[in-house]
C-alpha cells in the first residue's frame, strides 16, 4: 500500500493552514490514517467532488474513485484507458459539475469523464503538448502547456480564444503549478521562485500576456500543485514537493509580494502529529 491521507490539524482558514486541505503522498507510510488501497499505487493527483465528498485519485495511468464514507476504492466506477482518453502520466484532476477533468503529461492530452458509468464516458478530448497545469473557476476552465493557453467556458461547452504569447507564454511553458483565484480576477503561476500574476478580463475570461506582478516566492522551487483559498483572493496553498511541505502563503492587499506564509510539513517518514506533519514529496492537493 502506497497512498496514505490524513487531514492537517484543526484550522480556521484565515491564520493557518485549514484542515480540509488533502495531500496525498506517494513514496512512505507516513501519514498515520491509511486509506483501504486496493489498486492504487504512487498517486500523483486528486480531485475532491463537493456534492459527494468522494476523492477521484491518479496514477500514472489510472484513475480511481474513493469513497468518502469509509475511505475505500469504490469498484462502481471504471474507466477503460483506450483512445483520445487514454492516460499515461496523470498531472492533474478537477471535478466540475458532472464530469471529471484529466490532464495527462504522457499522452498530451486534456479530456473529462462522466462521474457515473462503469465504465465512465468520456465525451471531450483535446491534444495539447507538454501540460503544465489546469484549474477551473466560475465554469471557466484554464490549462496551461508548452505552447497552448486553452480557454473553455462549460456552461456553454464552447472555446474561447485568448492570446498565448509574451510574458504569459515565457513564464508558463516551464512553470510548475497554476491557480485561478476564487472570483477568476487573477491567474497565478509558480515558476521556480517566483510567482507571477496575470490580471483575467471579466468580459473575455482571458488573461493578460503581461503580468501584473513578479512576486519573489521561497516556497520552493517545485511546487507541483497550487490552490486558491474558495474566498479569499489573497491565499494561496502550495505544496512543496523539495521541502516536504505545504505552504499557506498570503498576499498582501495589492497583490505584489507576499504578506506572511505559514508552512506545515516535515520529511519524510513516522506517524504524524499536531505538531509534527509527516510529508514526503507531497503533489497532488485539493481543497474541499
Amino acid at each position: 500500500n502506497n497512498v496514505f491521507a490524513k487531514g492537517l490539524p484543526p484550522g480556521t482558514g484565515s491564520g493557518d493552514i485549514p484542515a480540509n486541505v488533502l495531500i496525498l503522498l506517494d513514496k512512505s507510510g507516513s501519514m498515520s490514517w491509511p486509506v483501504s488501497t486496493g489498486g492504487i499505487t504512487k498517486p500523483q493527483a486528486v480531485a475532491v467532488d463537493s456534492a459527494t465528498r468522494n476523492s477521484y485519485v491518479g496514477m500514472s495511468s489510472s484513475i480511481v474513485r474513493v469513497k468518502y464514507d469509509d475511505m475505500s476504492v469504490d469498484d462502481a466506477w471504471t474507466f477503460n484507458n483506450s483512445g483520445t482518453c487514454e492516460m499515461g502520466d496523470i498531472k492533474e484532476l478537477r471535478v466540475h459539475g458532472n464530469f471529471l477533468y484529466v490532464l495527462d503529461y504522457s499522452k498530451d492530452r486534456l479530456f473529462r469523464l462522466t462521474l457515473t458509468g462503469a465504465p465512465a464516458t468520456c465525451d471531450w478530448s483535446v491534444a495539447i503538448d507538454n501540460p503544465i497545469s489546469m484549474d477551473i473557476k466560475n465554469d471557466i476552465l484554464y490549462s496551461i502547456d508548452r505552447n497552448n493557453l486553452i480557454v473553455r467556458n462549460l456552461s456553454t461547452n464552447t472555446e474561447i480564444t485568448c492570446s498565448y504569447s509574451g510574458n504569459l507564454q515565457t513564464n508558463s511553458r516551464y512553470a510548475y503549478a497554476m491557480a485561478i483565484d476564487h472570483s477568476g480576477s487573477n491567474m497565478y503561476v509558480k515558476y521556480s521562485s517566483y510567482t507571477y500574476r496575470y490580471v483575467i478580463d471579466s468580459t473575455t475570461k482571458c488573461p493578460s500576456t503581461s503580468y501584473a506582478a513578479k512576486i519573489t516566492d521561497s516556497s520552493g522551487s517545485r511546487s507541483y500543485g497550487m490552490e486558491a483559498h474558495p474566498t479569499d483572493d489573497s491565499i494561496l496553498y502550495i505544496s512543496d514537493n523539495w521541502g516536504h511541505k505545504i505552504h499557506k502563503t498570503t498576499l498582501n492587499a495589492a497583490k505584489t509580494s507576499v504578506a506572511s506564509r505559514i508552512s506545515k510539513g516535515q520529511c519524510c517518514t513516522g506517524n504524524s502529529t499536531a505538531s509534527t506533519v509527516r510529508m514526503y514529496s507531497p503533489r497532488g492537493m485539493a481543497i474541499d
